[in-house]
């Protein structure tokens, strides 16, 4: 699954009486969140109540028999909250929730940044409607700026309202759908204003070492899991080193058209490396192979889409290496190390994953040199 199109957090409003009230953004963008969330609570149809229908779409009851079990074994095994979340079901009507607008300048990753209360500030604008976001995104475009649109199947309300199932979520496998809930009820537990990278990245880990667990649990044989995830994690260290490459070129003293030649030349070739992976991955599978970020590398890359992914996996290993090297799998201490670090200046906090990040690659380069 594309991570940069598997959800964001939603942008939480503040309702004063007559009013809604969000520092610097416009009423219509306002009008449009709340409205669009209200929408969502105010359908939604409890699931004990849809499985006792009789003439229920079998797809539909499978999924939702199958969200049920996923949420007792979070609250029992991964230790996440039982609190209504996902007990409920929304038909949006729709492909996506909601579609993110993120942007960041020409020559720089650090992305574009909108303020909410609640939410805090985060890298990206949600709109419930796909022409509303692409208005949005051409107006940054207009302004030289690097521009993703992301459809996005479900958000977190951060335990703000009992948050549905939706009809968004229906075509992804059943693992990655198992994944998602963990994900977003992890956001539950922790979240931290200002600071998407870490609130993203520790979801993660929690999602992935669940998987990992309910895998073990149901019995689930996945013979290619192994191979899926390898491949994920080359995408993911050939996108590092391409934010390297271009966090070098940006700090250069090269004029602005060398730079603009250049930063095409780089991702040209990571796309055609991808390529090359791709065509590698498929010729030693018997079956056809899943690429990892296929749709993300198809629409093409930027400042904008790298920013996002980085969201998600910068600080993934250092969580992995907290959770692992620190806590042996407890989940108990891993999640009061987390909170630990949320008691941190935010640029005490990013030293200390910077530590950990450290730790994990020369973990990583040493377990690589004995095999």
């Amino acid at each position: 699954m594309n991570i940069v199109s598997r959800k964001f957090v939603v942008i939480l409003m503040v309702w004063v009486p007559g009013f809604l009230f969000v520092p610097g953004c416009s009423i219509g963008y306002s009008f449009q969140a709340v409205s669009g969330q209200m929408k969502i609570v105010t359908s939604r149809e409890p699931v004990d109540k849809l499985l006792a229908t009789p003439d229920l779409d079998p797809g539909l009851r499978a999924r939702l028999v199958l969200s049920q079990r996923v949420l007792e074994f979070a609250q029992a095994e991964i230790l996440l909250p039982g609190n209504g979340s996902y007990r409920s079901y929304v038909d949006t009507g729709r492909p996506y929730v909601v579609w993110n607008v993120f942007a960041a300048p020409e020559f720089s990753l650090s992305p574009e940044a909108w303020c909410f209360p609640v939410a805090g500030c985060v890298a990206y604008r949600g709109y419930f409607k796909q022409q509303t976001a692409e208005k949005f995104a051409g107006k940054l475009k207009a302004d030289g700026k690097d521009v993703h649109v992301a459809g996005i199947p479900a958000y977190s309300t951060l335990g703000w309202f009992r948050d549905p199932l939706l009809n968004t979520m229906l075509p992804m496998s059943d693992i990655a759908f198992a994944g998602l809930l963990f994900h977003e009820l992890t956001h539950q537990v922790l979240y931290v204003k200002d600071h998407t990278a870490f609130n993203e990245a520790f979801a993660t880990t929690v999602e992935l070492e669940a998987l990992r667990r309910w895998v073990d649990a149901e019995g689930v044989f996945m013979p290619n899991r192994a191979a899926g995830v390898e491949r994920r994690d080359q995408v993911r260290e050939l996108l590092r080193q391409l934010r390297r490459q271009l966090k070098k070129l940006y700090a250069s003293d090269l004029s602005e058209s060398a730079k603009r030649e250049r930063k095409a030349a780089v991702f040209r070739d990571v796309h055609a490396e991808y390529e090359t992976r791709a065509d590698i991955w498929q010729a030693n599978s018997t079956i056809p192979v899943r690429k990892p970020y296929g749709a993300l590398m198809a629409q093409g890359l930027n400042n904008a889409s790298l920013a996002a992914i980085a969201a998600y996996d910068n600080y993934v290993p250092a969580f992995q290496r907290l959770l692992v090297a620190a806590c042996g799998y407890d989940l108990v201490c891993f999640y009061a190390a987390v909170e630990n670090m949320t008691r941190l200046t935010k640029a005490d906090r990013k030293a200390r994953l910077s530590e950990l990040l450290a730790d994990a690659e020369l973990f990583s380069v040493t377990k690589k040199s004995r095999r």
